[in-house]
């Protein structure tokens, strides 16, 4: 029996549980390991967590379960074949595998039409005053990942950015004189 020590009046004291058993292992019926059965299926237990024992519990299972006169044509006959059939019907091209979308040539051609307008000038002429595209790129999205547009936040970031850049490519920052910290 399982005990457990408890503070009674005179000190600790052993109680022993009728309702509560010893931890018992159980050998693996496939590898032969002991393992601790799961205690809700400890008397029915008889395979370990390992995967080929699993497979090799499953295995042992369906054998079991179609060597029973009842279950033995199961999925065979007249009316589970109709079933699938009529499974099939309701669900038509499940194990299809769909094919591929092909990118049109029309659509790679409005996209190097799109690329060659916008993104690939040399300039944005919506701008008064002429500025690279990549830079226009680069104050909007580091002014949408800080939240703000203050100049001196964006600078800061941008200053921080190039810094650290430079420092991964392993190449001496040009402009030394104003690299400073980034505060």
């Amino acid at each position: 029996m399982w005990s457990s020590l408890r503070l009674g009046g005179a000190g600790l004291v052993r109680c022993e549980s009728p309702h509560i058993k010893k931890k018992t292992l159980q050998q693996c019926a496939c590898c032969g390991r002991s393992f601790q059965p799961e205690p809700r299926a400890a008397g029915r237990q008889r395979f370990c967590a390992l995967p080929r024992c699993r497979k090799a519990s499953r295995r042992l299972t369906k054998s079991r379960w179609m060597a029973r006169p009842c279950n033995a044509f199961y999925n065979s006959g007249p009316e589970p074949l109709q079933r699938v059939r009529d499974w099939r019907k309701a669900h038509p091209g499940y194990w299809k595998r769909k094919p591929r979308q092909q990118t049109e040539p029309e659509s790679i051609a409005i996209l190097l039409t799109v690329l060659d307008e916008f993104a690939l000038r040399n300039t944005c002429g919506a701008l008064q005053i002429p500025w690279p595209p990549q830079l226009v790129v680069l104050l909007g999205l580091v002014a949408r990942l800080q939240g703000t547009a203050l100049r001196s936040t964006i600078a800061e970031e941008i200053r921080a950015n190039m810094l650290a850049g430079y420092a991964l490519l392993g190449i001496p920052y040009p402009y030394p004189e104003i690299a400073g910290t980034p505060s």
